[in-house]
């Protein structure tokens, strides 16, 4: 006898599918405080920079994340400006 997958059952997998892709994206992201100490600045500056559209980010609930390279361009951008500016 094969054994055919009931509605039910193609769903749940469905979702643990997309539990596992959300939980490699949140491995892949910075909370706004670990980018703040990495940079060495305060995380209202970080909070700033989301919310006036020059550093990428996304919501999970009220928490605020950076994609990892993201933050590596918004350092790369960082460095330049600083560079030319002096």
């Amino acid at each position: 006898m094969k054994y055919r997958p009931t509605c039910i059952t193609v769903k749940v997998v469905t979702l643990m599918r997309r539990c596992v892709e959300m939980e490699k994206i949140h491995k892949a992201a910075l909370r706004v405080q670990e980018l703040a100490g990495l940079l060495g600045v305060s995380p209202s500056l970080v909070y700033r920079e989301a919310r006036l559209g020059r550093l990428t980010h996304f919501r999970v609930g009220r928490t605020v994340r950076i994609p990892v390279d993201a933050a590596e361009e918004f350092i790369r951008r960082v460095r330049v400006e600083a560079g030319q500016s002096g």
